[in-house]
């Protein structure tokens, strides 16, 4: 078996320390090890970074500190937190440490918020749990917390529910939880993973302002190396449930050791690094998709008013064109998506969708839109019936519009889209479960193909996948676009994603376009503020590079 490749340890005690850990799920005689003697440590004021791809164990790692595992699992080896082993302290030992000494941000703030409690509500808990304090002073902690971590307007955001904020808001939220009570280790698992880049930043200097404040030490775990460059002091890699290689951050990202590093750091997409969109455009023909002088609203409920999404929209995708859409969250990416899929109707202007005004949204229009136009959806997990064979969800489109109706025939047109996305023909039959993310977005593309359409919208399809994951996908769909000469609106927050696979792009700010050409005229020269602050807060994989762009994103 290979050693990991270890960097002697550091000579200032550890406020963590993992000594050969395994965890293990399964009961009775059942029982199999994820980890496998992980060993790793945290020193005080310090940043680590865990990362490693889906499955390799991080998250099992980290939640074994605190012993917030599963049931059916079961923790071996030592956990010593400032020289006090973890592993078989009582649960009442654990309660105090849990919020006091140790906190956690966990990835997905809105599944972690109990929906029917405010913002202040919650806060006001996380205090009182760990301070004799009344519920006023609470009360007034709580806004005070919601300050500190710069939410706008706190007194007013603490009477909020979670589904009130927005992404970045609910995560200064969780925050603000986190720390309520001061810890010495805060634990982050994937806490910027489905945030833009502006508000990504954000956070990641917000971590670092109270780190720097308060003195804590900071695990983080994530599989995004551009955060790792920004915030991590050393790096501890992971794979199959092992750590394969730790070293400090610089040294890791100048000279990777393992090989498993050395493939993860190549696969990663970087921005400026001049890889260019292969994709053969039409100019000389009707677009596929054009929107002049569109506007888009949704409307409104019970007692309260439609808004206004998207207004004066001037956007065309040509035959075989490749374009971004970039901006914050409610810029309006996803709506446009949604216009051109003819889930939502033109306020104002004008529509075509392969040479056919669909402006008026009559029942033969949205026929033609359905026909023309297919999605791939961000989360493929969530967006493939669970309960039908991959064979049945790739091919549910043609039978929908009648394309195909035998079995037999759909089955040998699944077979045929499988090949055409890399994945074995046999796996007709598997269900969504038995697949891995990447495999499932593989799914998800092959069941946009089935229709041939003219235009493919994809909103955000690699975000929440692993880098090298990423890269595949990215390589399989320039492929495709290539062999069959779709169009596309690709919707990303990841701008390194942008320069490698569009061959324009649309920034977006408020429901308007405030800049669009070329991918190499915006993103190398980009003329409007906005876009500028897009370009400077995206991550690099590189520490010292990183280092200077924060440095000149702070003074700017």
């Amino acid at each position: 078996m290979t050693q990991p490749l270890l960097e002697k340890a550091p000579a200032t005690t550890a406020l963590l320390e993992i000594r050969d850990v395994s965890v293990e799920f399964g009961g009775g005689r059942r029982w199999k090890a994820v980890t496998h003697d992980v060993t790793l440590s945290v020193a005080p004021g310090e940043t680590v970074a865990l990362v490693g791809e889906s499955g390799s164990g991080k998250s099992v790692t980290a939640m074994a500190i605190l012993d917030l595992l599963p049931a059916n699992a079961r923790r071996t080896g030592s956990i010593l937190l400032d020289g006090e082993e973890l592993v078989g302290a009582g649960e009442k030992r654990l309660r105090q440490v849990r919020g006091n000494d140790v906190a956690v941000i966990f990835q997905e703030p809105m599944t972690a918020l109990n929906p029917v409690y405010t913002i202040g509500h919650h806060l006001v808990e996380a205090i009182r749990s760990h301070r004799d304090v009344s519920k006023a002073d609470a009360e007034v902690r709580a806004v005070e917390l919601l300050r500190q971590v710069h939410m706008p307007e706190p007194e007013t955001k603490v009477k909020h529910y979670p589904h009130q904020l927005s992404g970045g808001q609910r995560q200064r939220a969780m925050i603000a939880m986190a720390m309520a009570s001061e810890p010495r280790l805060l634990i982050a698992d994937e806490p910027t993973t489905a945030l833009d880049v502006t508000v990504q930043a954000e956070i990641l200097d917000l971590v670092r302002e109270l780190q720097q404040r308060t003195g804590m030490s900071v695990l983080i775990i994530t599989h995004d190396m551009g955060v790792v460059a920004d915030v991590a002091d050393r790096v501890v890699v992971m794979r199959d449930g092992r750590v394969v290689e730790s070293a400090p951050a610089r040294e890791l990202f100048a000279r990777p050791r393992h090989e498993y590093t050395q493939a993860l750091l190549a696969a990663v997409p970087r921005l400026g690094s001049g890889a260019a969109s292969k994709a053969v455009v039409d100019r000389g023909t009707e677009p596929v998709l054009r929107l002049e002088g569109v506007a888009i609203e949704y409307p409104g409920s019970w007692r309260k008013a439609g808004f206004r999404a998207g207004d004066d929209l001037d956007i065309s995708v040509a035959p075989g064109e490749i374009v971004g859409l970039v901006g914050e969250s409610g810029s309006g990416k996803s709506t446009i998506g949604r216009l051109a899929m003819g889930l939502l109707p033109v306020a104002e202007g004008r529509m075509t969708v392969d040479g056919r005004d669909v402006t008026g949204g009559t029942r033969a229009d949205l026929a033609h839109v359905r026909g023309a136009v297919s999605m791939v959806f961000q989360d493929p997990a969530s967006s493939l019936d669970p309960r039908r064979t991959i064979g049945q969800s790739i091919t549910d489109p043609l039978r929908w519009t009648g394309v195909l109706r035998s079995t037999k025939a759909c089955r040998s047109r699944a077979q045929e889209l499988l090949d055409d996305v890399r994945l074995p023909k046999d796996w007709v039959d598997r269900y969504p479960h038995e697949l891995s993310g990447g495999q499932r977005q593989r799914v998800g593309i092959a069941r946009a193909m089935a229709t041939r359409p003219r235009l493919l919208v994809a909103d955000e399809p690699t975000s929440a996948l692993d880098v090298s994951v990423q890269a595949a996908v990215l390589d399989l769909f320039s492929e495709l676009q290539r062999e069959h000469g779709f169009s596309c609106l690709f919707i990303t927050h990841d701008l390194s994603v942008v320069e490698q696979l569009a061959t324009s792009v649309v920034v977006l700010q408020k429901g308007r376009v405030v800049e669009q050409g070329s991918t190499a005229q915006v993103l190398a020269a980009p003329q409007q503020e906005y876009t500028r602050r897009l370009i400077a807060a995206a991550p690099v994989p590189d520490p010292d590079l990183q280092a200077q762009r924060r440095a000149e994103r702070l003074a700017g």
